[in-house]
């Protein structure tokens, strides 16, 4: 039997921001108001855009630094502080103003940072599944070794890399648990995700995580954000994250899903594009432009 083949990474545009590259992909009418949309760890903006691609938003989804086909930052620049300014600098270099970020898990974290300082820039947040209170480390085995001297390269390159399918397929099936993982991902290119550069962003992001959300103050944030967990999530604990939020975000509307894991873009979509619509409209100036119309099956929430 052959060994299966690998899949190719979706390929869209590339921008070069300070000096560094980066991989985006851009889909709906640029004529409305804009989106940018960060995934998680260990993922790629493929993965985040699949369940947004026929809302007729303009939405921009970069490979967040270090991830896919995107530069990385410096080492010591990799967790959530550093990433909103990286954040910054793309939606300048975009030519983006008043926008809406949407991000999933430790995607939020820089978005959250970025709201925060530039209230002037960030009109609104929708925050799936958001990873941002520092939380106890976790073990994080095979990306320690991963990063590990001496033997980190040949473990990663070897190893992980070369059974990235098998390795990621059983990490997809844990993030979407208790749902399936969707037939938009069946074509997940885990071993481009997987590449040793990806693994070392994953490590120093999560290694620097607790240091940049522990400096952040009880100050709100002032825009307009939305908040969805799954409320059967085996990744995180969405109560201890949401009680971080809510001193925060007191004015933030808040879904709680039952039977939705880590993933409630894919296995809610039309609950979080419905939050993502309300977002991206809220406090648009009448006849400036018009509001396209909501997909086909999405469920709008009161």
């Amino acid at each position: 039997m052959k060994p299966r083949q690998p899949h190719a990474p979706l390929r869209g545009f590339d921008r070069v921001v300070n000096g560094r590259n980066v991989h985006l992909l851009n889909v709906g009418d640029d004529a409305y108001p804009p989106v940018v949309l960060l995934h998680g760890c260990g993922s790629l903006a493929q993965e985040v855009l699949a369940p947004f691609r026929k809302t007729g938003l303009h939405i921009v989804a970069p490979d967040r630094p270090g991830y896919g086909l995107s530069d990385p930052l410096p080492q010591r620049l990799r967790g959530p502080l550093a990433q909103s300014l990286w954040l910054e600098d793309f939606v300048d270099a975009l030519g983006f103003s008043s926008l809406t970020i949407a991000g999933h898990s430790i995607g939020c974290a820089p978005a959250i940072l970025l709201a925060r300082r530039r209230p002037d820039l960030v009109k609104s947040l929708v925050l799936i599944a958001p990873f941002c209170r520092p939380t106890p480390e976790q073990a994080m085995l095979l990306l320690r070794l991963a990063i590990a001297p001496w033997i980190g390269g040949m473990f990663s390159q070897h190893l992980l890399y070369r059974f990235a399918d098998y390795f990621g397929e059983r990490v997809m099936r844990k993030a979407h648990h208790p749902n399936p993982v969707p037939d938009t991902l069946a074509d997940f290119p885990y071993r481009h995700a997987a590449s040793p550069q990806s693994l070392r962003m994953m490590a120093d992001e999560l290694l620097q995580f607790n240091a940049d959300m522990a400096a952040v103050g009880d100050e709100p944030i002032p825009c307009v954000t939305h908040i969805i967990y799954g409320m059967e999530d085996a990744v995180l604990d969405p109560h201890w994250h949401l009680d971080w939020l809510v001193q925060r975000v007191p004015q933030a509307r808040i879904r709680l899903l039952q039977g939705v894991g880590h993933n409630p873009h894919h296995a809610a979509s039309a609950v979080v594009r419905s939050a993502l619509q309300d977002a991206v409209w809220a406090g648009a100036i009448p006849g400036r432009c018009e509001r396209p119309p909501v997909a086909e099956g999405l469920v709008r929430t009161s």
